[in-house]
């Protein structure tokens, strides 16, 4: 706990969230915070994701969704020491080799069917850890790192429909919900009846969090693999798709979460729930493709 106590960049995080959140908030995340600095000990990667953890909350779900980290499920399945390639193989062996990674390329996707964000243990070539990188020496290290990554997940932001529709595994195992906007609830007129179910109360008005949904499965019908996944990154940054975005509208690559209708309300929510942050969904837009492609 020393090391994350006495780190200048700890101390400053921990001083502006503690000026820019309420106390309740800021102790439950310095609670998590604690104890996820006991397990890192003075392991370096795994202090940085107890920074990043503290500073997360549920304006996006599941994040170990949006870490998803392509490289490593490449190397998981396609490196030399994944496929066994070496110059004493032989040619055959080679070729059959080649040929898989071609697919990994072409056909196979990244993330795969059997895919979970963050792994089931830090041996899961099927998910994003680094399975080779966790070898040996580098084992107690990576075990550490994976405990407080799947501790920095939070659960569905509220109960709601929308977070049961898409999947967050398999093949949606890039694929996340973020925050886009707000939507007015006149229906709910007190406070605590409004933070029970998750929503935010402020000028005496209760407001709900607005989601999206990010579809990251890439590729065309068979077609699934690195090459085609980068194509279709490309395409949905048509204009059609940006328009149809901000404007409210889902598209094949972004569900946006309908605000409630109340019927005894139904003239104000016309005019009041459809309140999305325009500039920052678009950010997040780039955000995102940029990510995958480079």
């Amino acid at each position: 706990m020393d090391y994350c106590l006495n780190d200048p960049r700890h101390i400053a995080v921990r001083g502006y969230l503690k000026m820019t959140l309420t106390d309740k908030e800021y102790n439950n995340r310095y609670k998590k915070y604690e104890k996820e600095c006991k397990i890192c000990g003075n392991n370096a990667d795994c202090l940085a994701q107890t920074l990043t953890n503290l500073q997360r909350d549920s304006s996006t779900y599941p994040w170990s969704n949006y870490d998803w980290n392509y490289s490593n499920y490449i190397d998981n399945n396609y490196s030399a020491m994944a496929t066994g390639s070496s110059p004493s193989n032989g040619v055959f062996n080679n070729i059959n080799i080649s040929s898989k990674i071609a697919n990994g390329y072409i056909f196979d996707p990244n993330p795969g069917s059997n895919s979970v964000a963050g792994g089931r243990d830090i041996n899961d070539r099927t998910s994003d850890i680094p399975v080779y990188g966790c070898l040996e020496n580098n084992k107690e290290g990576c075990e550490k790192l994976w405990k407080v990554k799947k501790s920095g997940n939070h659960g569905i932001p509220y109960k709601d429909d929308f977070f049961l529709k898409n999947k967050t595994d398999g093949l949606k195992s890039s694929s996340y919900y973020f925050k886009i906007g707000i939507c007015d609830r006149p229906d709910i007129l007190d406070a605590s009846s409004c933070i029970n179910r998750g929503f935010n109360w402020a000028g005496n008005k209760c407001f709900q969090d607005r989601y999206a949904y990010m579809n990251n499965e890439g590729g065309i019908s068979l077609f699934k693999g690195l090459i085609p996944s980068m194509t279709t990154d490309i395409l949905a940054f048509a204009p059609n798709y940006i328009i149809d975005s901000l404007s409210g509208k889902s598209s094949s690559y972004m569900e946006i979460q309908n605000c409630p209708k109340i019927e005894k309300f139904t003239i104000d929510n016309d005019n009041n729930n459809n309140k999305i942050y325009f500039v920052l969904l678009l950010s997040l837009l780039l955000i995102e493709i940029t990510r995958r492609i480079i």
